[in-house]
């Protein structure tokens, strides 16, 4: 198992891809230790156990990367937004990768997340969002982060 992910088992690659190391001592990619916590907090709504995939230790919160919103259960940064009502341009700003439509997503897995499209080439600075958001004339308004 020694260098190798212990969710896709695909090799441990540094110079690649992040690693991420839990308090157990078992290494993951970052993205297959985020799919754990969300897929382990999507099957219980109301949980916001971190454990580990392999030995069910308990695990930390990740580091959060541009483009995701804070997640409860995932990320310790979602404190500062719980129980709030923030607006998506205030999200934007502080949250947003620039390279990506600035459109945030209401439905769905990644509910409340950037979404992950690159920004139409009819996109203007104001207006930066892929050709569906542009099309549907999304919103700017409040998202509210439950306890």
């Amino acid at each position: 198992m020694e260098g190798e992910c212990p969710v896709c088992c695909e090799i441990l690659d540094r110079d690649k891809e992040e690693i991420v190391k839990l308090n157990c001592g078992h290494e993951y990619h970052y993205n297959c230790i985020f799919l754990s916590y969300r897929s382990a907090i999507s099957l219980n709504r109301y949980s916001t156990k971190r454990e580990c995939p392999y030995c069910r230790s308990k695990g930390e919160y990740l580091e959060l990367k541009p483009g995701l919103v804070p997640i409860k259960g995932i990320h310790q940064e979602y404190s500062n937004l719980a129980g709030n009502l923030v607006k998506v341009d205030i999200l934007r700003e502080k949250y947003f990768d620039p390279n990506k439509c600035q459109s945030i997503l209401v439905s769905g897995s990644n509910r409340f997340q950037q979404c992950s499209r690159k920004p139409s080439k009819d996109a203007t600075p104001e207006k930066n969002m892929c050709s569906l958001h542009l099309k549907n004339k999304s919103k700017n308004g409040s998202v509210y982060f439950p306890v």
